[in-house]
Formats: structure tokens, C-alpha cells, sequence
């Protein structure tokens, strides 16, 4: 499950997109029976929520492998929503407030997919406006939210322990599974599966189940050979440098600001690195 969550976190936006453009758009092979549109806000909404849930999955998860045997063993009553309850929503609510925050950041500069929806941000107007008047004046004074957003996310985390999932577990699974209750795991289990299926499942199902697929893709991997090159060279080599930045600086109380050029809009960042 934490490798599929991993895949989530990690597919090009264009592809998820891409896929319910397919299944919601304007004309959807599910439009006849599910008449709703992905160009509205709330198809951004639920496209952004499909990119960026494992944030939440991984920073709960973390917080809930601090969970000692003692905690459930000393009271056998502590079962079902009263263990969720009195126990895990309170050892889940620091990283529930992280999630929420580092979500919002991330979303908010999320470019591709508003502007794929056509759907207005702040992110995709500014690029507009830059690529209409090539102002870089304007740029710089509408573009101080983008800035501040990860900013005050920088500022939130400072000194705070950050949970993340670890390999050891403090508690067997099946003490955990019994406190909870078949219902409760169960229905746990469905909405997981579901989120699987609609943001991992429905996008490669539609990418590798397709046999267009693969009946285009010698031609295209022919046409575009050294643009695929070049993908994996950049990709490689901004992979090392980053590391041997990490390596060099990772001792730096600064070095947390690192963070910023990260968090704010690529688009953003491209049109600092044009001036």
C-alpha cells in the first residue's frame, strides 16, 4: 500500500488528468451514466486530492507507529470509534495539521492541472500576464503570495518532529486490527482500495491497457529518442548535484530555505531564471 501511495505521489499530473479528461470530459466514456464535467473546479479538486493524499497517509502513518502495545492492552474497552476517538485522532492530529498545511501549499502552486482544466489560479494567471507583456516588474510584485505560502509552511515546521513512516513496528497488526474492530478495518480497507483504484489504477489501466499504446509507442520512442535522452540526462544529473548539494550543506541551520525554490511554482522559478 505505501508503494502504491509512493506511484500516487509520483505520476506526471498530465497523465492523471489526462485519464479523466477521458472518462469526464466533454465527451467522456462515462458521461452518459455520471453526468458531471472534470472543467470545473471541483473536477481541480478532485484531481489535486488524487496527486497529493499519500502526503497525509505518510505523515499519519508515521505519527500512529509511535503507538505503544501498552496503550491498547491496558484497556481492554478501548475498541472501535472510542480507540479512534480517544487515541488515535489524538496522537494523529499534529500530523493531520502538517498534512492539511503542506497540502495547501503544494496545491496551491500546482500549475499543470488548473491550467490543463482551464480552470483560473493564481499560478496560471500570473504566467499569462507574463507571457503577454513580459513584465518582470509585475511578476515580482503579484508574486509575492507564491513566496509567502512556502514561507510561512517553512516557519510552521520549524522544531517540529516531522512523523514518517519507519520499518519497525511497535505494535503487531493483529492487536491493532482486534481494538479496532472488523467493521471499522473493513471499511478502512474499501476506501483505500478506492483511492488506489481511482488515482493509480484508472491512469496506468488507461496508459497500459490501451493497445494504442503500444502500437504508438515504437514510432514515438523513434521520433523522440533524443529528447528521451536528454529527459534522462537531466534528470540524472540534477538527482547527483542535488545529493552532493544535501551532502555538502546538510549540517547549515540554514539550510531548510532550500526548501522554497521547491515548494514554489516552477513556472515561477523559470521566469526568475529568464531574467
Amino acid at each position: 500500500m505505501i508503494t502504491t501511495a509512493v506511484i500516487a505521489l509520483l505520476l506526471p499530473p498530465f497523465l492523471v488528468t489526462n485519464c479523466w479528461l477521458y472518462l469526464l470530459g466533454y465527451t467522456g466514456v462515462w458521461r452518459t451514466w455520471f453526468p458531471a464535467s472534470i472543467y470545473s473546479p471541483w473536477g481541480t479538486v478532485w484531481i489535486l486530492a488524487l496527486l497529493t493524499w499519500p502526503i497525509t497517509l505518510f505523515l499519519v502513518s508515521g505519527a500512529w507507529q509511535r503507538l505503544e502495545a501498552s496503550q491498547l492492552e491496558s484497556e481492554p474497552n478501548l475498541r472501535g470509534w472510542r480507540l479512534i476517538r480517544w487515541l488515535l485522532l489524538p496522537l494523529a492530529a499534529p500530523a493531520l495539521g502538517l498534512a492539511v498545511v503542506l497540502t495547501m501549499v503544494v496545491t496551491f502552486n500546482n500549475f499543470a492541472v488548473p491550467a490543463i482544466l482551464q480552470t483560473k489560479v493564481y499560478a496560471a494567471e500570473l504566467w499569462v500576464s507574463f507571457s503577454t507583456t513580459f513584465d518582470y516588474g509585475a511578476v515580482v510584485r503579484l508574486s509575492w503570495p507564491l513566496v509567502a505560502a512556502p514561507i510561512l509552511l517553512l516557519l510552521f515546521l520549524n522544531r517540529r518532529n516531522i512523523p514518517w513512516p519507519a520499518s519497525e513496528e511497535r505494535v503487531s497488526p493483529r492487536l491493532l486490527r482486534a481494538q479496532l474492530g472488523e467493521g471499522w478495518f473493513w471499511s478502512c480497507a474499501g476506501i483505500t482500495a478506492f483511492l488506489i483504484f481511482v488515482s493509480v489504477g484508472l491512469p496506468l489501466g488507461q496508459l497500459l491497457g490501451t493497445s494504442q499504446t503500444w502500437m504508438a509507442f515504437p514510432k514515438a520512442f523513434a521520433a523522440a529518442k533524443p529528447a528521451l535522452q536528454s529527459s534522462f540526462l537531466f534528470a540524472f544529473s540534477a538527482s547527483v548535484v542535488s545529493a552532493a548539494i544535501g551532502l555538502l550543506i546538510w549540517r547549515w541551520r540554514l539550510g531548510h530555505l532550500l526548501w522554497v525554490p521547491c515548494l514554489v511554482p516552477g513556472v515561477l522559478v523559470g521566469i526568475t531564471l529568464i531574467f
